[in-house]
């Protein structure tokens, strides 16, 4: 065996120098002792298990090694203890990036002075220009930057920094990198923090906020970037200027959050390093108040002027107090024509209360209830320094009409749709135009799609949404239907309110089973006739991490729709009895419906939930609609940028499976295929022509009851793949461990008989026995696929007869009657037997047939 190994229980540079070894020695094997350090364990299993793939020594058994290769200063001592027997009889190659290896004890050495493992490596494979993934890159840009800690010690050489521009140019991911970089504030950092906080001031310089701090050291502390970062985040100012003197030098750190501060034109007269949002600017052997004094005059000649919050905001606000009663709230909304104010208690801001909530406790006899007892406690605020278009962006974000604005904490005014018209640098277009709600009633349209008891159960359920004081929907993919003409009984249901107890009010009218859902906030009913019925709390859901299920908060309707998916998913009907088959659009959905467009809500939407991927390209097949052009491009960015491989294969098998389960998948199919999905799902995936007819066949023909769909597509998608690689892909959907035997098992037997086929043959019932016999229900899909229409229906008539047809006559039987002795000869008797009766041999006429073979033989 020839295996690639370093130290016991690596770490990211020792595997990722395996892996890169690997591409230099293809025929080896990599092969470690113990876990590999858990932080990259996590990394391949993010972000590609297909690539980097190795064993374990405790895993295999080894009876020889001929050929060793070692990564990593270690010595002979330090090498994995199964690999110590076979040192004197191999050919051992070590590389050692300090060059400290003794060569006497290896064949062959290759050395240098470098600061990482991985260094060494990728000098080698970009001195013989090979090509790496960007996967690759990154986790060997992890490696670099971890063993190095950020380029920051003292063995750091300048093949470090050419190392990680090279991996950078091939496609690292810095998300990634920084991801899995730990930093923590040494002591003298900490002491350097605290000098910055004690010596801060925020002036406001032309309408704008800006943070100065200051302070003089002995020296330059590590990490400036990131210690001014971690600065700026604790003041919280929008825009920070760090001024630092050491020595005769004086260094000046600029971070700003919007781009009123353009940093290359108020440093412009020193030597600068400029990133977007974060500058730093030497000044050698400069006077510390005269650079100061250079650097307010610039920013106060270059800094730009934008209109504020302040500028546009309504104020001073009405408020309400939390002890008022609704009613006294109710009079002021009736002669202000406000319809929501904010609510005061003990001196602060601590809520708001909207003119519905105000009418429906009035309703419902709560006239005389506090105000606290039915606020809103999720408020949306902004700065009133902030430019106007941030209040715009958190409208957007949150699906409000305001904002409310605050000076250090205080509640000072209000942000309307109508006063952002008034901020010039806000965008007038889609974003406000999508604040605007669109009512319309469609009843008629409800009761002549939908059939009677589906429309009765729809009011009844607006019925117990107003005995429980809750405003009652139908959402998603029921109303989507409903107005495209289509038959939807999946029923979704949400209420501005608690659906568990909305759910066992309405259990009290029918016989159902009601199942509670806590962590979604959901409960199912069930009835008997099989009608399931979900009704969830209206909610909004927040992602701690892309591609991880969300946490889910109570909100309202608004903001649940906007947490969907797709704009044609989330329009909603109102059921209650005063407005039932009020739909609501909230963000033009009912014109991408009928425009056939899929657009996604919000732009993070595929970060967030990478299977959304998968569903645009479902419902874009399945309605023959087409995806926008700004979400088709979002797509491909997250799909290229590898969001797929981070959601979990059980996820993503469930998503291919609702593909599989429409009535045309292979449109799908070919779309993932087009927009490079296909190879993110199943690497090492073949989608040829060839691969495509056997799925029109699978697909068109009727299917074999049994097999799950989904091993199919993915056993024709990977005919061609190497059989080694297919264990990552067995473990991150789950498929049986046997799937790599069934893809090699199918694969010969379809090869078998095309060469039948090709020689002139025709495929008998004999030719079938002969090579396939009875195989796995899924490898006789995948042949019966591989076949043309002529050939499969014999194929299917001989799985019958081999079904239907069994000799009576058994192997007991032949020892016992015709004096047979185990072993093969009654094999080849049965065999023989079996294939009389596929050909019509009938049940009378089996023991003569079977003694003609005896007398024969």
């Amino acid at each position: 065996m020839k295996i690639i190994t370093t130290r016991p229980k690596p770490g990211f540079d020792d595997l990722a120098a395996c892996f890169a070894a690997k591409r230099l020695f293809s025929k080896h094997e990599i092969v470690i002792e113990g876990n590999p350090e858990s932080k990259v364990e996590k990394f391949i299993e993010e972000v590609a298990p297909h690539l980097f793939f190795y064993h374990r020594f405790e895993e295999l058994e080894l009876e020889s090694i001929s050929s060793l290769i070692v990564v990593g200063s270690v010595s002979e001592s330090q090498l994995p203890a199964s690999v110590k027997p076979f040192l004197e009889r191999c050919n051992k190659i070590l590389f050692d990036h300090l060059g400290t290896a003794v060569d006497g004890n290896w064949n062959k050495v290759i050395s240098g002075h470098y600061g990482a493992s991985i260094t060494l490596l990728c000098d080698i494979l970009r001195k013989k220009q090979i090509k790496i993934t960007p996967e690759e890159a990154t986790l060997y840009a992890v490696a670099l930057y971890r063993k190095t800690v950020n380029f920051s010690l003292s063995t750091t050489t300048p093949d470090d920094l050419l190392t990680g521009a090279w991996l950078l140019s091939s496609g690292a991911s810095l998300e990634r990198v920084v991801k899995y970089q730990k930093f923590a504030l040494t002591r003298e950092q900490r002491r350097c923090f605290q000098k910055f906080m004690d010596n801060t001031r925020i002036l406001s310089i032309k309408g704008v906020e800006v943070a100065i701090s200051e302070a003089k050291l002995k020296v330059m502390p590590k990490e400036i970037f990131e210690l001014v970062e971690k600065l700026w985040i604790t003041i919280g100012a929008d825009n920070l200027i760090v001024f630092i003197q050491v020595g005769k030098d004086v260094f000046v750190a600029g971070r700003t959050r919007y781009s009123e501060i353009d940093f290359s034109k108020i440093f412009s007269d020193s030597k600068l390093s400029a990133y977007p949002n974060f500058s730093l600017a030497f000044y050698a052997n400069a006077n510390f108040n005269a650079v100061k004094e250079r650097i307010f005059n610039s920013l106060r000649k270059n800094i730009l002027s934008f209109v504020q919050v302040q500028e546009v905001m309504s104020s001073p606000v009405r408020t309400v107090l939390s002890e008022m009663p609704v009613k006294e709230a109710a009079k002021i909304m009736e002669n202000t024509g406000h319809s929501s104010l904010p609510v005061i208690g003990g001196g602060r801001l601590i809520g708001i209360v909207t003119l519905d909530n105000v009418r429906k406790a009035i309703k419902h006899g709560l006239k005389n209830s506090h105000i606290e007892e039915i606020m809103q406690t999720d408020l949306v605020t902004v700065k009133a320094t902030a430019p106007v278009s941030e209040a715009a962006r958190k409208m957007m974000e949150n699906g409000s009409s305001s904002v409310l604005v605050l000076d250090k904490g205080i509640l000072v005014g209000i942000v309307t749709k109508s006063d952002l018209m008034r901020g010039v640098l806000t965008k007038r277009s889609q974003e406000l135009e999508n604040l605007k709600l669109q009512t319309s009633r469609i009843v008629n349209l409800i009761e002549t799609r939908l059939e009677p008891d589906i429309v009765t159960m729809l009011r009844f359920l607006g019925i117990v949404g107003n005995q429980v004081g809750m405003a009652t929907y139908v959402v998603g993919g029921f109303v989507r239907d409903l107005l495209l003409g289509k038959k939807n009984y999946d029923i979704d249901i949400v209420v501005e309110g608690n659906a568990r107890h909305f759910a066992q009010t309405f259990r009290r009218y029918f016989e159902v089973t009601c199942v509670e859902h806590k962590e979604f906030l959901t409960t199912s009913i069930f009835f008997k006739n099989g009608l399931r019925i979900d009704v969830a709390t209206a909610r909004t859901e927040y992602y701690e991490e892309p591609a991880v299920l969300p946490n889910v908060e109570v909100s309202t309707i608004k903001k649940d729709l906007y947490r969907r998916d797709f704009s044609i998913n989330a329009m909603a009907i109102k059921l209650n009895q005063e407005e039932f088959g009020l739909l609501l659009d909230f963000f033009g959905c009912k014109r991408d419906l009928e425009n056939g467009i899929i657009r996604t809500l919000y732009p993070l939407s595929f970060v967030e939930d990478p299977t959304r991927i998968l569903r645009a390209i479902r419902f874009e097949q399945r309605f023959n609609f087409k995806i926008e052009e700004r979400t088709l491009e979002l797509l491909k960015k997250h799909v290229t940028q590898n969001y797929l491989e981070r959601v979990t294969g059980q996820r993503l098998r469930y998503e291919l499976e609702k593909i599989i389960e429409e009535p045309e998948p292979l449109k799908a199919i070919k779309r993932m295929d087009e927009l490079g999905v296909l190879k993110h799902l199943f690497p090492y995936s073949v989608v040829d022509a060839e691969a495509l007819l056997m799925l029109d066949r699978y697909f068109g023909r009727g299917r074999f009851p049994g097999p799950k769909p989904v091993y199919i597509l993915a056993m024709i998608l990977l005919r061609n793949a190497p059989v080694r690689k297919l264990d990552s892909i067995v473990k991150r959907y789950g498929f049986p461990k046997k799937f790599p035997d069934w893809i090699r098992k199918a694969v010969n037997i379809s090869r078998a008989l095309q060469n039948k086929h090709d020689d002139g043959e025709q495929l008998s019932f004999k030719t079938f026995f002969t090579i396939v016999r009875k195989s796995e229900p899924e490898v006789l899909c995948f042949v019966d696929a591989s076949l043309d229409e002529k050939d499969s229906e014999r194929f299917r008539i001989y799985l019958k007869n081999l079904e239907e047809k069994k000799p009576r006559i058994t192997g007991t039987l032949l020892i016992e009657k015709f004096g047979l002795k185990e072993g093969k000869a009654i094999k080849r008797v049965l065999d023989k037997l079996q294939l009389a009766k596929l050909e019509g041999l009938p049940d009378d006429e089996e023991e003569d047939f079977v003694k003609k073979l005896i007398r024969r033989n």
